[in-house]
């Protein structure tokens, strides 16, 4: 009796080790309440930071199911009555210092208590006098590595988060929807300001986390995902010379990765608050196999804002983020395949169908022209996999596959 007990003890010991293991391992967020030397601690803050960040959780995960995907979602280290586990640290220094310096001095002490942003997602709630942090309810941003030169960066799986822990920025809808905007930076997400560019953080409106694109990047992200494989091979991103085609220049990007392609996201540079430079994306392509050659058109691309990026997330979630520099100089002509190139109305809303007055009743002129012929059967053989609301959709199944383009081939007429 006495050996059968002390088995089970063993057993139970054994699984609350592998538990606690499991639960601070690689692809969880970790969180931590940081607070100033001379302040004292909220006394129900790990409940209210369980609160907040069950509540971001459950957001995702409608996202994700209302956008056709599993009902996935993201993880947090938790204790094992399953609540959030909340590292607490106190800071080195006071509230006025931290209040002034920049939040990296709270990350350098985050480093110091063993905590690794390169490789966990940490998300801090800094708990100062002040609701803002350099002016902002929150900061954040995934974990860049330089990959070969200073134009190729890998995220590296980590990621920092900064929001404060009172006030407006932390409770209530506004301060969930501000953590779930924070966090999408941290999970890889720039700023999306096509169509409608107004947020609404009260309401969670916010078209970088409520995207066909956004949905779609995080669907394959290792963080949402706990049964990918480690990457294998680099993503190699090459771009042909740019040409212009009717108004707009167009970039053909060829990517390559044994791993397999998941998603690619086009992106402009532009000025923001403070004086740097933020992508704000212009349009996404879902990606199969390897490799695969992509076609974007834009008239945002100037010789005096001709900088752009491409992200590109692999079969395991890994991803790579290169820039290019555009010589206006040396364009080349448009080539014969042209006019499978993305137009800059796709660009601005990229999956929007043309209203009842462009298009008419007839689903399958894609282009709407008044003629169902070659060019529309161009158009939905170039957005073959597309997915969600797309012009080439011509069946309306939420997916641009053979039945589309046998829609349109049995409605061929020439002019």
């Amino acid at each position: 009796m006495r050996f059968t007990r002390l088995f089970f003890l063993l057993i139970a010991v054994l699984c609350l080790i592998t538990y606690n293991l499991a639960t601070a391992s690689a692809n969880t967020i970790r969180l931590v309440y940081f607070l100033p030397s001379d302040r004292t601690a909220q006394s129900d803050i790990n409940s209210k930071i369980d609160t907040l960040i069950t509540g971001v959780q459950t957001v995702y995960a409608d996202r994700m199911k209302a956008a056709g995907h599993s009902r996935k979602t993201f993880t947090f280290e938790t204790n094992t009555d399953g609540t959030a586990k909340v590292h607490h640290i106190t800071g080195e220094r006071t509230d006025a210092y931290y209040e002034t310096a920049n939040k990296w001095d709270i990350w350098d002490e985050l480093r110091l208590a063993g905590f690794d942003p390169e490789t966990d997602i940490c998300i801090v709630f800094a708990d100062l006098s002040i609701e803002h942090i350099d002016g902002w309810c929150g900061t954040d941003g995934d974990w860049l590595a330089n990959f070969g030169d200073n134009d190729i960066w890998k995220s590296t799986g980590g990621g920092v988060v900064t929001l404060t822990a009172s006030g407006e920025c932390f409770n209530g809808e506004y301060g969930k929807h501000i953590a779930v905007h924070e966090l999408g930076h941290a999970l890889g997400l720039r700023h999306d300001f096509r169509g409608d560019p107004t947020i609404d953080y009260a309401t969670g409106q916010d078209p970088m986390v409520t995207s066909t694109c956004a949905l779609k990047w995080l669907d394959g992200h290792a963080n949402f995902n706990s049964n990918l494989g480690a990457s294998t091979e680099d993503t190699t991103i090459e771009l042909a010379t740019p040409y212009f085609l009717t108004s707009g220049l167009t970039f053909e990007f060829t990517m390559t990765d044994a791993d397999g392609l998941h998603q690619a996201q086009f992106f402009k540079f532009v000025e923001a608050t403070g004086g740097y430079q933020d992508l704000h994306l212009l349009t996404c392509e879902s990606l199969s196999g390897s490799p695969r050659t992509v076609r974007f058109e834009t008239t945002s691309i100037t010789p005096e804002n001709n900088t752009v990026a491409l992200r590109v997330m692999d079969d395991t979630g890994s991803s790579t983020e290169q820039h290019f520099s555009v010589d206006f100089s040396v364009l080349s002509p448009p080539p014969q395949s042209s006019q499978t190139a993305r137009t800059e109305s796709t660009l601005y809303n990229p999956h929007a169908r043309p209203n009842a007055d462009t298009r008419g009743a007839n689903s399958t002129d894609v282009n709407a022209d008044g003629i169902v012929n070659i060019q529309d059967l161009v158009l939905v053989a170039s957005n073959l996999g597309a997915e969600g609301e797309n012009q080439a959709d011509v069946n309306g199944d939420g997916v641009v596959n053979i039945l589309d383009l046998v829609s349109v081939a049995s409605a061929f007429k020439t002019e």
